[in-house]
């Protein structure tokens, strides 16, 4: 798929390559993965200086104001080099719900903390719901003199050293979900720090009466699920890009090898069989960042309609699933035992692309609530939120 790049696109290009392959070496990564939280102050700062935490914040917060496709280009950067910051949750998940929940007042100094480096935000939403229902909030919001009470568990929140939460909740007494700004040391607040699989940081929250300030309610109703459905959405395409750099890598390293490791005298690359499997790993990596691409087009296009703009969310992560299935598995087989071992780099992208897979959930819920869409979409239902598709 061919696109005519801007002039600000293509400087973002240069950008994002640039880091990847010279800056964000494998010293760099290894030093960010030996701290506590799993990430490097320094990185964060350089991601604000380059322009990487401001990608989708507004220019008039400091921020580049870029859309989906921006945030596509660096997220495929990011995904060849394996960046381990949690970069994604806070520049686009986080701050793509403060823009859809928060008022212009409240978010517009929270997006300039983060445009800046200063701020970094994580989303904390899921917990185990034995109901299914992502929506039956165990973590409840008590009305207090002044302000909320929260009490209650978040699991598998995307960074550990994070210094803001945004947290959902349910206010018992109105049975409505609620969305809270909470600060990460704030009194009641605990982090549980665990790896991700590709060693990503991120910690489960315990909160214990935590208190929070009236002003600190981001929004209620109708509008925390939408927000949280759009944020989630938008990471979801996201790391459709990191996983396209990622299997690039993979496919590129695979060649590689094909044509330096030789059996009885002969390159494997000789073996036409295995060359079509390496033009299959090709086509899928293209195939993938084609409906990515569209998706984020369809995304900055404010006159799509909304389930149109889902609706390709769900395709592209759909595609990236068997995707980045076939090409980790092509990966690992085509080069044998060495695969598997911690000599390459092999297993470090296959666990990117696992970690991806686990996001996006199960291909046969993405299209399932794919389904739904064409059927509201066919029969001109107003829009709605079609059920979610499951995700770690």
């Amino acid at each position: 798929m061919n696109l005519s790049w801007s002039q600000d696109q293509q400087l973002l290009i240069e950008t994002s390559q640039r880091f990847a392959t010279r800056y964000y070496t494998t010293k760099v990564r290894e030093n960010a993965r030996a701290s506590a939280d799993g990430a490097s102050p320094q990185v964060w700062q350089d991601l604000a200086a380059q322009g990487w935490l401001g990608v989708a914040v507004p220019e008039s917060n400091g921020g580049f104001g870029g859309g989906a496709l921006e945030i596509g280009i660096l997220a495929e950067g990011a995904g060849h080099c394996l960046l381990i910051e949690p970069w994604l949750w806070t520049a686009v998940e986080a701050v793509r719900l403060i823009r859809e929940a928060a008022s212009t007042e409240r978010q517009a100094p929270l997006l300039a903390q983060i445009a800046q480096g200063g701020l970094r935000v994580a989303v904390a939403h899921l917990e185990d719901a034995q109901s299914g229902d992502e929506w039956a909030l165990g973590s409840l919001a008590k009305p207090a003199a002044t302000g909320w009470r929260l009490s209650g568990q978040k699991r598998f929140v995307m960074d550990a050293g994070v210094d803001l939460l945004l947290c959902s909740a349910t206010d018992p007494t109105r049975g409505l979900p609620m969305l809270f700004a909470v600060d990460a040391k704030a009194p009641g607040v605990r982090l549980s720090p665990m790896r991700s699989l590709d060693e990503r940081g991120l910690c489960h929250v315990q909160l214990d009466d935590v208190a929070v300030a009236r002003g600190d309610c981001l929004a209620e109703g109708q509008g925390v699920r939408h927000a949280v459905q759009r944020s989630r959405d938008a990471l979801r395409l996201a790391l459709c890009s990191e996983a396209v750099g990622a299997m690039e890598v993979l496919l590129q390293q695979t060649v590689a090898y094909s044509q330096t490791r030789k059996q009885f005298g002969r390159p494997l690359s000789a073996n036409q069989v295995l060359r079509h499997r390496m033009v299959d790993m090709a086509i899928a990596v293209r195939e993938t960042r084609a409906l990515a691409l569209r998706a984020a087009i369809l995304a900055d296009d404010a006159t799509q309609p909304e389930l149109q703009r889902r609706r390709a969310v769900l395709g592209a992560t759909a595609k990236a699933t068997v995707a980045t299935r076939l090409i980790a598995e092509e990966a690992i087989q085509l080069h044998g035992a060495m695969g598997v071992t911690e000599e390459l780099s092999v297993g470090l992208y296959v666990k990117r692309l696992m970690f991806c897979q686990m996001v996006w959930g199960p291909q046969s819920q993405q299209l399932r609530a794919r389904a739904e869409m064409d059927a509201a979409l066919a029969s001109g239902a107003p829009e709605h939120a079609p059920r979610e598709p499951e995700h770690a």
